[in-house]
């Protein structure tokens, strides 16, 4: 401000260490596995549908068409046109 008397001031800080309680490590695909095996044979509602992993894979190869491209996508994104980037990339690539 124009009228403060000290121009370089700062509010009163305070450091505190706040704990947290490290989450126990679970590891879930024994359930999810289960689950998929139990919805072939019982007809059991799925817990992660294999819809919700096909949007994840096609954010990734939004992001990676987007930035290969250097511009914005739109969803849901051309197939040729990613089949074409694909091959591309396919072409350029080397082997290691």
């Amino acid at each position: 401000s124009d009228t403060t008397e000290k121009p370089w001031s700062h509010p009163n800080r305070e450091t505190l260490e706040v704990g947290v309680p490290a989450a126990p490590v679970i590891n879930q695909h024994p359930q999810v596995l289960q689950n998929f095996i139990d919805s072939i044979l019982f007809d059991e509602k799925l817990i992660a549908p294999g819809e919700e992993g096909l949007m994840s894979v096609e954010l990734a190869n939004g992001i990676l068409m987007s930035t290969l491209k250097d511009r914005t996508v739109e969803f849901p994104l051309d197939p040729d046109e990613y089949a074409e980037l694909l091959a591309e990339l396919i072409a350029k690539s080397e082997n290691k």
